[in-house]
């Protein structure tokens, strides 16, 4: 008798977990408010084409790579038609793919150290995304600031704007570094 008694407790300790587990499930949630089991099943899929022509540089990429090395930086370059980020969009429960974004990808670093910290040489990623028109570029920094999207790519941006049909985002290693980003911003603005 005991033995029957202790696998109905066992069965029913089985299932009372089995629908307790369905339920949280069903409702989980991060605190806010973005699903944590992401794609889902009515997750949409849509693309945003871009401009894949990666034969030259852009006037704005030269300039600034003229200005960094008159400021004593080296800079590497690479073109790439790969794009380094997709938007999820979590309120429309949506992911965008950005498809053919030639990307060039910019890496600085000075030849001077940091005046605050001896043996520190500042440097920067620059990322520039080539896109058909100026309103799909304005599209993507309208999603990076949207509260409902996610670009866990970009969590370490630190300086996004669109210039025509281009987005130029900048990120760096450290927050000192910071100022340098802003200088060279400015310069492509």
């Amino acid at each position: 008798m005991k033995k029957y008694i202790i696998i109905i407790v066992m069965l029913i300790g089985h299932i009372s977990c089995k629908n307790k587990l369905k339920y949280i499930n069903n409702n989980r949630q991060q605190s806010n408010g973005q699903l944590t089991d992401w794609p889902n099943n009515d997750t949409q899929y849509d693309t945003l084409t871009g401009n894949s022509d990666t034969t030259q540089e852009s006037l704005t990429i030269n300039r600034l790579m003229l200005r960094l090395e008159k400021d004593k930086f080296t800079v590497k370059i690479n073109k790439q038609l790969t794009t380094p980020l997709d938007i999820i969009l979590y309120d429309e429960n949506k992911i965008i793919i950005l498809k053919d974004v030639a990307t060039f990808k910019l890496f600085a670093r000075s030849k001077i150290s940091d005046k605050r910290m001896e043996n520190t040489f500042p440097d920067f990623t620059l990322y520039e995304m080539n896109f058909n028109s100026n309103k799909d570029a304005e599209r993507v920094i309208k999603w990076y600031h949207s509260r409902s999207s996610n670009l866990k790519e970009l969590k370490n941006v630190d300086k996004i704007f669109s210039k025509a049909n281009k987005v130029y985002f900048f990120e760096t290693r450290a927050e000192m570094f910071r100022d340098y980003i802003n200088k060279y911003a400015e310069t492509i603005k």
